[in-house]
């Protein structure tokens, strides 16, 4: 029998907890590597301002084109994606 079904046979009664683990992992870094994403963002909105990505296909569509309130979204959506990848990796320890 090969090794990685050894392990997964003894590891069958914490497929519930393995799961998790993957999920809380897979999770954390997706928060980890969005807010390197926002910051591009960011620049976009300054540089471009109403003709940024976010006003033309995202912001756009409820409203927020301008220069000011986009980066207001863009705080708010930085404080929860901050609060994702810190409930993440508490969930990951």
């Amino acid at each position: 029998m090969h090794p990685i079904q050894k392990l997964f046979g003894y590891a069958s009664p914490y497929q519930r907890d393995f799961r998790l683990a993957t999920l809380n992992s897979v999770l954390n870094k997706f928060f980890d590597i969005l807010p390197e994403v926002l910051i591009g963002a960011a620049v976009d909105v300054v540089v471009k301002g109403e003709q940024s990505f976010l006003a033309r296909h995202v912001l756009g569509q409820i409203g927020i084109t301008s220069t000011w309130d986009q980066l207001l979204a863009l705080g708010v959506f930085n404080v929860l994606v901050w609060g994702g990848e810190s409930l993440f990796q508490y969930l990951l320890s």
